[in-house]
């Protein structure tokens, strides 16, 4: 798990799978890199969320996190 990774050139050198979660109000250098490192994301299984109303921190949205990520592990849409 990566948290704030600082850019996709991150991401294509790690052999995992990677979801990478952020938030509709996150960080503004966040959301402008989110397309970034959305096409970084090369490994089959690898995905990225958005999570609606969430700041950086995930403030009371976590209910709306655990699911995406039960989402992304179970495999599931």
């Amino acid at each position: 798990m990566a948290i704030s990774a600082p850019g996709a050139e991150d991401f294509a050198r790690l052999q995992q799978t990677i979801f990478d979660v952020y938030g509709e109000n996150d960080l503004a250098h966040v959301i402008k890199n989110a397309p970034t490192r959305a096409r970084a994301l090369i490994r089959p299984g690898s995905a990225q969320s958005r999570i609606a109303g969430a700041d950086h921190f995930f403030e009371g949205k976590d209910e709306a996190l655990f699911n995406a990520v039960r989402v992304f592990l179970d495999g599931k849409p």
